[in-house]
């Protein structure tokens, strides 16, 4: 975006390591409508499936243990202070470890968040096995977080 220019609006896109410049628009919905023509119906349907997932929504603990159980999707335990595979704390946020595949830069407002991207990414079945085999690693993390975190504790 560069104010003043009769067409501020650049549309690219990035794949792989490269970029592909598609050019310059007087909208953002021009520049937008660009991209998704490049794109086309299958690309689009997996940015925004790639957006679902990495997107902070600032769901609350108990909202994202709610969509996790709508989703039927198992949050994976971990061994560390946030209780779940890959989350840890970032500042006064959480974010998703670089072994887990995912982007590193996001930021959640909770573990439960994190970790529900983390599942989200592995699906149904995928979050299933993922947490059984983390159990079957580690009986312990068969417990619940706050049992477990007493239990590190003493």
């Amino acid at each position: 975006n560069k104010p003043g220019l009769r067409r501020p609006f650049r549309a690219e896109l990035q794949r792989g390591g490269s970029r592909t410049h598609l050019g310059r628009f007087a909208t953002a919905e021009e520049a937008a409508l660009e991209v998704a023509r490049a794109l086309g119906p299958v690309g689009v349907a997996a940015a925004l499936e790639e957006q679902r997932l990495y997107q902070s929504t600032g769901m609350t603990a108990a909202e994202a243990l709610a969509a996790a159980e709508a989703e039927g999707l198992t949050m994976v335990p971990g061994n560390c202070i946030s209780g779940y595979k890959y989350v840890s704390q970032s500042g006064p946020r959480f974010a998703l470890g670089s072994h887990s595949g995912m982007d590193t830069r996001k930021r959640f407002d909770t573990p439960e968040e994190a970790a529900l991207v983390y599942a989200r990414s592995l699906g149904v079945e995928g979050s299933k096995a993922e947490t059984e085999a983390m159990i079957h690693e580690n009986p312990t993390l068969a417990m619940p977080i706050a049992k477990r975190q007493k239990l590190s504790e003493s």
